[in-house]
């Protein structure tokens, strides 16, 4: 048995002579066959090197090393990309289908954790690709990793209420759905569980909690300061080392964005544990103070570490051992180089027509914007056309036209900038003081015109002759009306006190009643006076047959 390794082994050491001798006879042919796999070969990391230039203008930058591990869905299918094929692929219940090899995956403004970028399509459609790490740090036996962009979009936590990393929904949907779904089995076994120290915030001193075993989750404040790590050490100051771009997947999740990069989570608590703290688009975490841990708008940047052993992380995105060919034009935001700007058309990198890995080469797509001129204020008494995308400025001239007033400046025509000297003459809303109403005794004045604005009397006001028209109140009556007589009421002026008297109603007239006298006589008598008038005997009528 042993016989048998050692004549395998010379028969290998034999080859390899040969091959080498072969090499040596075939010159640039051989090299020229060997070149690309060469370049596939896996080199190990190197740590980041971060060039500080102590601006706060985000200047600095980071050489870094990347690695491939893992898959998740990122750059969306548009366009001619997007077949009937894709669109009628058999989706899973997660959401995915495979088509023609390839891995897709779907999802409708109810998948998104906002949809204001959306958009108006019933669903959209993401390729499941690599994902591409920055190595941290490379240690002995593992890579510190962290995500080269914002992979998806999350709340901190579900509830509004006070949690800490340990107790937050995104430690347990990262530690088991991203977990599960970026990463295979074989994959899985290659993340290394690490024990997470939770660091009080350091300006507010909120408290950290617990510390945590993670096999994924995010950066701390204190981590995205560290140089060692590839940041620039000021937290609160603008930093390349700390922008990061965000997939498409993520941005139509909900991810805000701002000059192409992502507002992203820390796992550090806030000034208080309603907030977490997160990084801005231009690279600071402001003042460490975070946001509202419910805030739907932050994108997921996750690190994990794996071991430097594994083999199943790669140094270039695809490692299928093809020969790219960059060729592919794709016009998305993962290939753009430059934007359109006034004169010059956007810029884009080929893509790989295999596996769409990003080139070097570019090319010139559409046409430049053009200018975008608009008149401007100078705030010297003069304008000027400057374009709103690059500054370039023409045309100046005085500012001219338009009118003012007591408080008002004139403004200018052109650009509605105000210039020149207060007109003192000219008014605009008025208002009156001093005015009183005529009354039946008193005279009354119309009031001085004064303006609203700067205060000045503007015309003097009218004396107002007394009315000699009373004004009554409602009267108390005086007298009862009788059956022959009016009543009467005494009236008082409200404004002078004046009384007079007036007749108040008709009289009532007599209301007669007929009577029996008792003496064969009947009279009339009034009900109300007892007045008495005609008596006279009692007659007419018929007495009764049997004599009553």
């Amino acid at each position: 048995m042993g016989a048998h390794r050692t004549n395998m082994g010379n028969r290998l050491i034999s080859l390899l002579l040969a091959a080498a001798v072969l090499l040596a006879m075939t010159g640039d042919f051989v090299h020229a066959e060997t070149a690309g796999r060469q370049a596939r070969e896996r080199v190990t990391p190197e740590n980041p090197v971060h060039h500080c230039t102590k601006l706060d203008d985000g200047s600095d930058y980071t050489d870094w090393d990347y690695v491939y591990f893992g898959s998740y869905p990122q750059t969306v299918v548009t366009g001619d990309a997007l077949t009937d094929e894709i669109v009628g692929a058999d989706y899973d219940e997660n959401g995915d289908a495979e088509v023609n090899g390839r891995r897709y995956h779907r999802i409708d403004k109810s998948d998104t954790c906002n949809d204001k970028n959306f958009g108006s399509s019933a669903y959209r459609y993401f390729k499941w690709e690599r994902i591409k790490w920055r190595v941290l740090q490379k240690n002995d036996d593992s890579l510190f990793l962290m995500a080269d962009k914002g992979l998806d979009c999350k709340k901190y936590n579900e509830g509004k209420f006070p949690v800490t990393w340990e107790s937050c929904t995104l430690r347990n949907w990262l530690n088991d759905f991203f977990f599960c779904s970026a990463f295979n089995m074989e994959e899985q076994g290659a993340i290394v569980e690490w024990d997470v120290v939770n660091e009080n915030n350091f300006v507010f001193g909120t408290m950290g909690g617990n510390n945590t075993k993670d096999k994924v989750y995010l950066l701390s404040i204190g981590e995205i300061k560290n140089p060692q790590y590839g940041f620039c050490e000021k937290y609160n100051e603008d930093s390349k080392s700390r922008c990061v771009q965000i997939s498409d997947y993520a941005y139509m999740r909900g991810v805000w964005k701002a000059s192409g990069s992502c507002w992203w989570w820390l796992r550090s608590p806030g000034n208080s544990t309603y907030n977490a703290a997160d990084v801005y688009p231009y690279g600071n975490s402001a003042d460490g103070g975070g946001r509202d841990v419910t805030w739907p708008y932050d994108a997921i940047v996750p690190i994990l570490h794996i071991n430097l052993s594994s083999d199943l992380w790669t140094t270039e995105e695809d490692d299928n051992g093809h020969e790219h060919d960059f060729s592919k034009k794709t016009l998305t935001e993962e290939y753009l180089e430059s934007t359109a700007n006034c004169t010059k058309a956007a810029t884009y990198y080929y893509a790989c027509s295999i596996c769409d890995l990003k080139g070097t080469e570019t090319y010139e797509e559409g046409e430049p914007l053009g200018h975008d001129f608009k008149i401007t204020d100078n705030g010297d008494g003069t304008h000027t056309n400057i374009c709103q995308r690059c500054s370039i400025s023409e045309d100046k001239e005085a500012h001219h036209g338009g009118s003012g007033n007591c408080v008002t400046k004139p403004r200018c025509e052109v650009c509605n900038a105000e210039y020149g000297e207060f007109d003192k003459t000219v008014h605009g809303e008025t208002e009156v003081r001093g005015a009183k109403p005529a009354t039946c005794a008193e005279k009354g004045y119309t009031g001085d015109t004064y303006c609203k604005a700067c205060k000045a009397k503007i015309e003097e006001g009218q004396e107002i002759p007394a009315t000699g028209e009373h004004t009554w109140n409602e009267g108390t009556a005086t007298k009862i009306p009788n059956c022959t007589e009016p009543g009467e009421k005494e009236y008082t002026c409200n404004v002078c006190g004046t009384k007079k008297t007036e007749e108040d109603g008709e009289p009532l007239g007599h209301d007669w009643k007929v009577a029996d006298n008792g003496d064969g006589t009947h009279s009339g008598t009034c009900q109300r006076c007892s007045l008495s008038v005609d008596k006279e005997p009692h007659h007419g009528g018929s007495g009764c047959q049997s004599g009553r």
